[in-house]
């Protein structure tokens, strides 16, 4: 029989001899005292044999002899043994362990909590997904390495999701075992009293946040509230009515200048904040570049920079108190004044965030200096690039959160962010999910090729290997030369790039036919998919990735021809065949965004087909004048991505000064002018 996968592995599991099938005589028993939260998990586990076997299992309840927090399950007239725990057990399986026992006498689950009985149903649900009706017996003894494991999605910058969605990804999240989950939330929120403020963005109304933290939380799975507070505020910033709390013109920070501006939050606050049972709340804070340099210089040259920003957590911290809230905050602006860390008051929790794969993650050497409680947050990579540059994710996720484990970490938050818009398709993002919950939970106990097999049964269905082969090679074109750049991969602009003159004119044929490749093996693999969204939204990717390889390949020759005076008329032809793709990919773009988000916002990412639209629009026209000469084409310039960001960004620079940038963002602009200028 298969052998039973786990995502995330077990702390201890022991193969015992024998098996345990399941038949139409199977029932499913509670102690007669059990919680809500208990029958709610005995129905989940019910359910999923329904699906996994096909059977309907009888709910009983024992009047005696079973655990307040355990479940057994086994024939109608001869129910298996409890599991009981020892106060020395129970001490050390902590708040979420649990014991599963599987013999053939049946399975049963005992755990000190509720929540750490949902979790070993959930390890019993994998194991049926992987061995159906007959179930292999063994002990499983488990809880997790980081208290906290979550996942904060971007639900401000294009992609707003619907209910719906966000409630299938609430039951992704606890079936991994993760326990937090945050929405990034700039204007995306409908404030009553400020209906200008979000109101074309698709915002959420209470009710929704009101009906997802109740899903959550039955999941055990806790929504905590995020209300960007400080930088980010372009959205508010821009009208009129808010203008004047700008720190700079470029309407980017809120200023700790002006009053007005702390009335608007504790007002915001009050409104938002009672939405949710939790008592964390994330008030972010980060990228706050034009701090101190505008409306609050006077201030900032007064009390320092450091100390200005340091006053504003503070200000924050009492509002949210005022609501039982305890914050969370981005650390990035914090490190640049590590003197100041110490002062933080303990029950703020700093969020500290790296993307990219490293050697070394000297920041949370400096947290952990300070003892202040912090997480690692690292990404999926899912962002500025056509598929998850799957590599640089897993590196990340488990090299960043082995090294905040070693410093003391109390828990690592996943990011998915949608940076210059969500053109990629959620899905994409579900394998470093599933690896991140891995990693959190064993911390990083697991390898990514070990983790592959588990990944491929248990996430995508698939036991021969093909979706994760496909996953893994598509994300390792994604970052193959010339594509591979700081925070994405110009994969994505290859697809609104001019197709005569675009930067990427001069790929080299070794990695347009590796991008080729990697889209055909994943349009074979993803076909197989059971999942009809998952299917679907990868899908279209690969054909996104193979649309980009046609387009550079097209490019060069088209380009040699030129240059060569050698006939055009059939590769003008495919040119317009292509242009024909490119406004289908729109299409089917459109339709799978409605799937599972709000139509609100994706202007933003059409934007980017219309463009690239326009561009093939421009260089089709130039070629049916006559023209071969390509000293005279002039390309579309619109800026698209990236490009865009980086715009902003000097304009921010002719406003403070180049000098007064972060470090890190003067050489994100120099990265940008290497290589994607």
């Amino acid at each position: 029989m298969p052998e039973p996968q786990f995502i995330p592995q077990p702390w201890r599991v022991q193969r015992r001899a024998g098996e345990y099938p399941l038949d139409t005589d199977t029932t499913l028993w509670v102690a007669a005292r059990a919680t809500p939260h208990v029958r709610f998990a005995a129905q989940r586990l019910a359910e999923a044999i329904t699906t996994a076997t096909g059977l309907t299992p009888k709910l009983a309840v024992a009047p005696d002899s079973i655990p307040l927090f355990g479940l057994l399950l086994g024939p109608q007239d001869a129910r298996p043994d409890p599991v009981t725990l020892s106060e020395a057990q129970a001490a050390e399986l902590g708040t979420e362990g649990y014991v599963l026992d599987i013999s053939p006498a049946g399975a049963a689950i005992a755990a000190p909590t509720e929540t750490g009985l949902y979790w070993g149903v959930q390890t019993l649900i994998q194991a049926l997904r992987t061995t159906g009706r007959r179930l292999p017996a063994m002990r499983v003894e488990d809880r997790p390495a980081l208290a906290t494991r979550g996942l904060m999605l971007d639900a401000s910058r294009g992609r707003v999701p619907t209910l719906d969605y966000l409630k299938r990804l609430v039951d992704l999240l606890s079936s991994l075992k993760m326990n937090q989950f945050q929405l990034y939330l700039e204007h995306t929120f409908e404030f009553s009293r400020r209906r200008e403020f979000g109101q074309q963005a698709g915002a959420y109304t209470a009710a929704e946040m009101q009906a997802l933290d109740e899903y959550a939380r039955a999941r055990h799975v806790e929504l905590v509230p995020n209300l960007q507070s400080y930088g980010h505020q372009r959205a508010l910033l821009s009208l009129p009515e808010y203008e004047h709390l700008a720190e700079t013109d470029w309407r980017w920070t809120l200023t700790p200048a002006n009053e007005e501006t702390y009335a608007l939050l504790d007002e915001m606050y009050s409104e938002f904040l009672p939405n949710f049972s939790s008592t964390q709340f994330n008030v972010d804070c980060d990228e706050s570049w034009d701090h101190g340099l505008g409306r609050s210089k006077a201030l900032a040259d007064e009390r320092g920079k450091g100390r200005l920003y340091l006053d504003h957590i503070l200000r924050l911290r009492e509002m949210a108190a005022k609501h039982g809230r305890r914050i969370q905050v981005w650390a990035d602006i914090l490190l640049h004044y590590p003197e100041l860390l110490p002062e933080i008051p303990d029950d703020v929790l700093l969020l500290d965030w790296r993307y990219e794969n490293q050697a070394t993650y000297p920041t949370v050497l400096e947290i952990a200096r300070s003892g202040r409680p912090f997480l690692v947050c690292p990404g999926v990579s899912a962002w500025n690039t056509i598929f998850p540059r799957i590599d640089n994710a897993l590196g990340n996720i488990l090299g960043y959160t082995q090294a905040g484990m070693a410093a003391g970490a109390v828990g690592m938050l996943l990011t998915d962010w949608g940076d210059h818009g969500a053109y990629a398709m959620p899905a994409a993002s579900f394998y470093p999910y599933a690896f991140g919950a891995e990693t959190a939970w064993t911390g990083g106990q697991t390898s990514p090729d070990t983790f592959d097999a588990k990944a491929g049964s248990l996430l995508f269905g698939d036991l021969s290997g093909q979706v994760v082969a496909a996953v893994r090679r598509t994300g390792r074109a994604m970052a193959q030369w010339p594509l591979r750049g700081p925070n994405g991969s110009d994969a994505i602009a290859a697809v609104f790039d001019d197709p005569l003159a675009g930067r990427l004119a001069d790929t080299s044929p070794g990695a347009i036919t590796e991008m080729a490749a990697a889209a055909a093996q994943a349009l074979a693999a993803f076909a197989s998919l059971r999942d009809a969204q998952m299917r679907h939204e990868l899908s279209f990717l690969a054909h996104m990735l193979a649309f980009a390889a046609d387009k550079l390949a097209l490019t060069r020759r088209l380009r040699g021809a030129l240059a060569d005076g050698a006939e055009t008329e059939t590769l003008v032809a495919a040119l317009r065949t292509q242009r024909t793709q490119l406004a289908a990919l729109r299409a089917e773009f459109e339709s799978l965004w409605l799937g599972a988000s709000k139509r609100a916002e994706i202007a933003l990412s059409l934007s980017y087909y219309d463009t690239g639209l326009a561009c093939y629009d421009a260089a089709l026209a130039w070629l049916d004048a006559g023209n071969r000469d390509l000293a005279t084409y002039t390309p579309d310039t619109t800026p698209v991505l990236w490009e865009v960001g980086r715009g902003e960004i000097l304009g921010l620079a002719e406003i403070i000064g180049f000098e007064n940038l972060p470090p890190e963002i003067r050489g994100w602009l120099r990265s940008m002018q290497g290589n994607r200028a």
